[in-house]
């Protein structure tokens, strides 16, 4: 049985055995990772996985749990123990009900690109290795994922609401030597933003470049930060915006709220609606 149907039929059988409220979610993964060392391919893993969460309230009895076994008569059980529990569970009170839909959404341009899910991710490694042994580097090491994955959520509110993903990411080191060596990650959402083989160049400059290193004189000197190294800078800014962090009094955003806390020149966006 199709997954959504699997949804709409249990918000259908707990609402017709007296639930007053029930949000069912599901979701999926089907994702392969093909990991490569020394230009040679060592392992590769797929993942296609499936769930459902259940949310449910009899008479202000809350109750929860997921399933994970899809057999109709595992399904049967699952909603018929829950039934049950909730009978014992003491009354919240405080419940005051899910949203009632149903609700609009924003359209995300590029979220989602269906290619990603037939890519041959071994096909696209042994092209990498072939590009970087072209660029006079014989060891490549790294990993390359393929991400399809979906949610899907449906209410006795009217709400019935479903979202997909995907991404390709690929993440190469180039090695000459212990110390002679360029590392670059390249990732996308859809397949016409990806390009790899800027990637693998990239890789493979840093590592011929890293060959015979010179000491310099000390001094001041200007840093210009790769992508990957102000990565770990700006995660801590991440960190630091949590609210639960600010709360509890962990970060340096704590009481700075409408004030200046960086250069002119910084600025953070946080919007996973941005295309590609």
């Amino acid at each position: 049985m199709e997954y959504k149907q699997i949804c709409q039929d249990v918000v259908k059988k707990l609402t017709a055995k007296g639930a007053d409220d029930v949000v069912v979610s599901g979701a999926y993964d089907n994702s392969s990772q093909i990991k490569f060392s020394d230009s040679k391919i060592s392992v590769t893993t797929n993942w296609d996985a499936f769930d459902i969460n259940i949310f449910a309230v009899f008479g202000k009895r809350v109750v929860a749990t997921s399933i994970k076994d899809f057999e109709e008569e595992k399904i049967a059980t699952t909603l018929k123990n829950l039934i049950t529990f909730a009978k014992n569970v003491q009354p919240n009170n405080e419940y005051l009900g899910i949203a009632r839909g149903p609700f609009t959404y924003k359209k995300i341009v590029d979220g989602y690109d269906t290619k990603i899910k037939d890519m041959d991710g071994v096909a696209f490694v042994e092209s990498a290795v072939q590009h970087a042994k072209n660029k006079g580097i014989n060891r490549l090491s790294g990993i390359c994922e393929l991400k399809d994955r979906g949610a899907y959520i449906v209410t006795s509110g009217d709400v019935e609401c479903e979202d997909k993903i995907s991404a390709f990411h690929f993440s190469g080191r180039a090695l000459i030597d212990k110390y002679a060596t360029g590392h670059v990650t390249e990732t996308s959402r859809i397949l016409k933003n990806f390009k790899p083989e800027i990637a693998v160049d990239a890789a493979c400059d840093v590592a011929l470049k890293a060959k015979n290193p010179k000491t310099v004189p000390a001094g001041k000197y200007d840093i210009i930060f790769s992508p990957l190294a102000i990565a770990n800078i700006l995660e801590k800014v991440g960190d630091a915006a949590s609210m639960f962090n600010i709360e509890a009094g962990v970060s340096f955003l704590k009481d700075q709220k409408g004030k200046k806390v960086a250069a002119e020149c910084v600025n953070f966006i946080d919007d996973a609606s941005v295309a590609g």
